[in-house]
Parts: C-alpha cells; sequence; structure tokens
C-alpha cells in the first residue's frame, strides 16, 4: 500500500467525529450498537484539550473546558479535581480570591466532593469566615465515611 493511502487515513482518524456525523446519526449509531457514541466524542473532544494543554500548560481556561467536558459526560470526580488542582495551584500563588472562585466552581459540580469540601473549608478558615467551614467539613467528613464503607463492604464481599 502507498504512503498516500496511510496519510489519507490518519488524516480521518484525526478528524472530530461530531464534524463528520451529525447529532442525529449519533444518536441512531448509538442506539444500534446499544451504547451512547456522545461519550466517544466527549472523550475525543477531552483528549484534544488535554493535548492543548501538553503544548501551554499555563493556559487556564482550558483546564476549565477539560472540567466542563468532564462535567458534561458526568465524570464529575475528574472535573472536581482539576478544581482542586486549580486552586490549589493559586494558593500557591497567595491568591486565595482566585483559588475560592475555582473551588466555588467545583462545589457546583459536585457538591459532596469530600477533598474539594475540605479544601474549601481550610480556605474558608484562612480568610476568617469561621462559619462558613464547618458545614463544608461535615460533608467532608459524610463523604470519606462513605467512601470507606464501600472499600470495607467491597472487601468484607469479594
Amino acid at each position: 500500500m502507498s504512503d498516500s493511502f496511510f496519510k489519507k487515513l490518519g488524516d480521518i482518524l484525526k478528524r472530530d467525529v461530531s464534524t463528520i456525523l451529525s447529532a442525529d446519526s449519533m444518536k441512531k449509531i448509538g442506539a444500534f450498537v446499544n451504547t451512547d457514541v456522545s461519550d466517544v466524542v466527549g472523550d475525543a473532544k477531552a483528549s484534544k484539550i488535554l493535548h492543548q494543554i501538553e503544548k501551554r500548560p499555563d493556559q487556564i481556561d482550558q483546564y476549565v473546558q477539560l472540567a466542563d467536558i468532564y462535567t458534561s459526560l458526568e465524570k464529575v470526580d475528574k472535573a472536581a479535581d482539576i478544581y482542586i488542582g486549580l486552586a490549589q495551584k493559586q494558593m500557591d500563588l497567595n491568591n486565595s480570591s482566585q483559588a475560592t472562585f475555582f473551588l466555588n466552581m467545583g462545589m457546583k459540580v459536585y457538591p459532596g466532593h469530600g477533598p474539594l469540601n475540605m479544601l474549601s473549608a481550610d480556605m474558608d478558615l484562612r480568610m476568617g469566615r469561621y462559619s462558613d467551614a464547618p458545614p463544608k467539613y461535615r460533608k467532608a467528613v459524610r463523604y470519606f465515611i462513605s467512601k470507606a464503607v464501600c472499600v470495607n463492604l467491597y472487601v468484607a464481599f469479594c
């Protein structure tokens, strides 16, 4: 086979699926194979943004876009982790207002996320908002207890 065949094949594989198929076509294909093609398209979009982040890791908006994609794919754990990372970076730069902004964005995506609530409560204490911290710590404790119960049940019955 010639090199032009592989070049054409490579060009086809690099295309975004959403530019080739309409939304209606993707739903029909998804119903046919008993899977949701939007997850594949979302993963392709996430992969594209991850590639852009590798090129320019200082672009915060790329991280926010990635978190939005994960949220739309109902992968809220990954989205929350991104917001925690963004908040931590802002805390390292002593930019507490921006860190709080990213923590609040994460809390909107996954209000019950333990590490997010714990970091947000810590930030509340640093900023002197003492009355805001206890409910967040309670949410964090509930999260970690539920994770521990799941792990214990898994170990006990598997």
